[in-house]
């Protein structure tokens, strides 16, 4: 099947969707109990059952796959997907779902057994999806108009090779009931990264940039998995930059190269800090809000980003 808004063909995976196409609008339907999902504790790796998808192989570089979708809810579970193939055992679903009676946006990611996330609850049966990939990393974001965006989740799956060879398009699932029918429409390819990445990319380039910037980095067998930047700017010493590698979270490696910002301030006689995290991010709030940072009361917010300070503690004394 071809689509006008998409520059790659798409063909049919797994159970008979019926898919059509007509004035823009692409719809499908899963049959009954037709899910894909592999229980994260069981043994085998292979999905409990299958749903039909429509995909296709993306072109080479950055994109953003984005459609409009509503979903005919009828059973727990239904949901409407844009859907990321990268190999046999790496997969990833962003769903609008009824979850199981509110419709909700839920993200699936699977290395070999999946995982399942509820992201927000939302109204009515219809949101916005987008799917993108910039470098060999893959982000999931939802809106309730198409304009303003909010983050949903950032993830590698596979290979760097897997990664740039990937698949994508549409599924329908119905894993608890007798079907459900799903209709994108106002799809959309665009072949650049969402500018939310771009701009942390122009972020890191300031960070760097700057007079006096400080740059601690983070390596694991050689490699660079997280990075760190701090500066002086009028008076204020700002966390500019903390970032760590998707594929490297959950090791404590954020962790770790905050408390060697914290050890520089200290030595330099820094009482207190500022950072500026982008509003949406609930994730990088909650690590700030469980490192000790708190609403700046002077200038808590600027823009769309929540301003945080930091009480530096006293450095430890050693006996």
């Amino acid at each position: 099947m071809n689509l006008p808004e998409l520059p790659f063909p798409l063909r049919p995976y797994g159970p008979e969707g019926g898919w059509t196409y007509e004035n823009g609008a692409l719809t499908g339907r899963a049959g009954a109990r037709q899910d894909r999902f592999v229980p994260p504790g069981g043994d085998s790796l292979d999905p409990a059952s299958d749903a039909p998808r429509l995909l296709g192989t993306a072109p080479a570089g950055d994109f953003q796959l984005i459609a409009r979708v509503r979903v005919g809810f009828a059973a727990a579970f239904d949901a409407g997907v844009l859907y990321l193939h990268t190999g046999e055992r790496e997969w990833a679903k962003l769903c609008l779902e009824l979850s199981p009676d509110r419709p909700t946006i839920c993200t699936v990611v699977t290395r070999g057994h999946s995982d399942d996330v509820n992201s927000s609850v939302v109204d009515g049966d219809t949101h916005w999806l987008r799917l993108s990939r910039t470098g060999s990393a893959f982000a999931f974001h939802a809106s309730a108009d198409g304009e303003r965006w909010t983050f949903v989740r950032v993830f590698t799956l596979g290979t760097a090779e897997q990664a740039a060879t990937a698949a994508i398009g549409f599924l329908a699932q119905s894993p608890t009931g007798e079907g459900c029918e799903v209709t994108f429409d106002r799809i959309a390819f665009r072949p650049q990264g969402p500018a939310e990445v771009s701009r942390s990319r122009d972020g890191w380039a300031r960070a760097v940039d700057r007079e006096d910037p400080t740059v601690l980095v983070a390596e694991q067998d050689g490699a660079l998995v997280g990075i760190a930047a701090h500066s002086v700017h009028d008076g204020w010493t700002y966390l500019t930059q903390l970032h760590v590698s998707p594929a490297h979270w959950r090791e404590g490696i954020g962790s770790a190269l905050h408390l060697a910002c914290v050890a520089d301030w200290q030595r330099r006689g820094v009482t207190r800090a500022r950072l500026e995290v982008f509003e949406p991010n609930r994730r990088a709030q909650a690590f700030y809000s469980a490192c000790g940072w708190v609403a700046d009361p002077e200038t808590p917010r600027n823009d769309d980003h929540l301003v945080l300070r930091l009480a530096v503690p006293e450095a430890s004394a050693r006996g």
